[in-house]
């Protein structure tokens, strides 16, 4: 029913688990580090969130060929196994890259299961370019971007800065290519303090060094690392996320047993809403961060904050929709055509996907007649709303008719673009039973944008529905839909005003 592990927690350990490996730069001739000097080499992490294992980080260096040429070959492999409402979710993710011996990238294939079926990203890079190919299930899209020579893969984050020298109190600015998020992220880099630190019965040197992507309203991670680029231990506090390098054996150890859904839900102070509310009204206050860069401001919910930025109201009102100003189907409007694309995600396109929802609205032409007719399909017919999957697509879903809100909503907005009623994801917290739950709806735009919940049985979403700011329209890599969850978990409180 609620917003996936692999957004909360997937995201953010992707993102602090991918500073490993090399990049090219001008180098003092006597720097050297674990992945020039000591090849093949080889590294296990134990992955901690909130103080429970829930994963390991290998990594194994060591030489190859590609088209011919000797390389530095990289492969690391990902693991975290996380509860939900007291149901496993296992999560895998794999990378391969290759290095030039200048250390310049070259190659990289990413494998990721979190939807259930293999989701295979591909890129090579050839004369500044970048070329791209993501295949998930049965669909392959292709793109490319201009890599600028001064832009580096995050992955290579640590080497350079080894190459650079490290020096306290040394502050720089870097792009950093993300292998996950598909996009240059700008990157400062601090260089703390050194500290003197005890692994396998030895002291050992380190240097403490703060990376901060400004991605996702700035991501912090911070790491302990020798002078040779052997990193001990990597923290991103503002998620209780740590990793920890360990022997194998340890690392290949059981995990915890962490709910993360019961973990990272939100309690309220006040009074409870009733379902289907149509005002509602909180005193919301964060740790860090600010309200309005966090919660979107449209004509359904305003945001206010005071003097603090960190603190203020949020406030959400349900207005009938008029389906006789609902447009007819299909909207062609030039504006609203991201709205109506195919992506990996959402194959509006898909003949399976077309068949059915032409079914469901039959020859009804109102969009929101027809949403609604799609709404209450979809929460009806998928009747296993269960966890199993973490995040799967439209089309797939169609086949199982089952998932949480995730799958609701990839389904919905599926069938709404295939009818050629624009429709998009939203991200936000909505209040179920005994607290605020992260979750998924969908949005469509019926003469307005109208928030829809087929997940809890919801025409139109009530006004427990709370939405952060994201992306207008989803990427391939989904990653947009996690920055509200990673500005507000453990960070914060509400309290009913009204």
């Amino acid at each position: 029913m609620f917003l996936k592990a692999y957004l909360i927690f997937g995201i953010a350990l992707t993102l602090l688990l991918n500073t490993r490996w090399n990049c090219p730069d001008v180098l003092a001739d006597e720097v050297k580090s674990v992945w020039t000097t000591d090849l093949p080499h080889e590294s296990w992490m134990n992955a901690t969130l909130m103080g429970i294992k829930v994963g390991r980080f290998h990594i194994y260096a060591d030489r190859g060929e590609y088209k011919g040429q000797s390389v530095i070959r990289v492969n690391s492999e990902f693991f975290t196994e996380i509860k939900r409402f007291g149901l496993s979710m296992k999560m895998k993710k794999t990378k391969l890259c290759y290095f030039r011996d200048d250390l310049s990238p070259w190659y990289f294939l990413s494998i990721s299961d979190e939807t259930g079926q293999d989701k295979i990203v591909e890129g090579i890079i050839e004369n500044g370019i970048l070329k791209i190919k993501t295949t998930l299930g049965d669909r392959t899209t292709e793109s490319q971007q201009t890599i600028l020579p001064d832009t580096i893969f995050i992955e290579s984050l640590e080497e350079m800065i080894v190459r650079r020298g490290l020096k306290v109190g040394d502050e720089y600015s870097l792009k950093v290519f993300n292998l996950d998020s598909l996009s240059t992220i700008n990157t400062d880099v601090k260089v703390l303090r050194k500290e003197d630190i005890e692994y396998d019965g030895e002291i050992i040197e380190v240097f403490v060094t703060d990376y901060t992507l400004d991605f996702m309203g700035g991501i912090t991670t911070r790491q302990w690392m020798s002078v040779d680029g052997e990193v001990y231990r990597m923290e991103m506090p503002s998620m209780s996320m740590n990793c920890v390098k360990v022997d194998q054996e340890e690392a290949l150890g059981a995990v915890g047993q962490l709910d993360l859904i019961e973990g990272t839900k939100i309690s309220l102070a006040g009074e409870r809403p009733d379902s289907g509310i149509r005002r509602f009204k909180v005193k919301a206050i964060l740790s860090e961060g600010d309200l309005l860069s966090t919660f979107v401001a449209d004509d359904r919910q305003t945001v206010q904050a005071g003097d603090n930025p960190r603190e203020g109201s949020i406030e959400v009102i349900l207005t009938s929709v008029n389906e006789k100003q609902a447009p007819r189907r299909p909207v062609n409007h030039p504006k609203l055509l991201p709205y109506l694309s195919p992506s990996v995600y959402i194959e509006s396109d898909d003949p399976d996907i077309i068949r059915k929802a032409k079914e469901v609205a039959g020859d009804e032409d109102n969009t929101w007649k027809a949403a609604k007719k799609v709404c209450e399909w979809v929460n009806r017919n998928i009747k296993d709303k269960n966890y199993k999957v973490g995040f799967g697509t439209a089309k797939q879903t169609l086949k199982d008719l089952q998932g949480d809100c995730s799958e609701h909503t990839v389904l919905f907005v599926g069938l709404a673009r295939s009818l050629g009623i624009p429709s998009r994801i939203a991200t936000g917290l909505v209040y179920h039973n005994d607290a605020f739950y992260y979750h998924f709806w969908p949005e469509v735009y019926a003469g307005r944008w109208v928030a829809m919940e087929p997940t809890l049985g919801q025409v139109q979403a009530d006004a427990t529905h709370i939405k952060f700011i994201t992306s207008p329209v989803e990427t391939e890599s989904a990653l947009e839909f996690g920055e509200g969850v990673l500005k507000t978990m453990n960070k914060l409180r509400l309290e009913r005003i009204e």
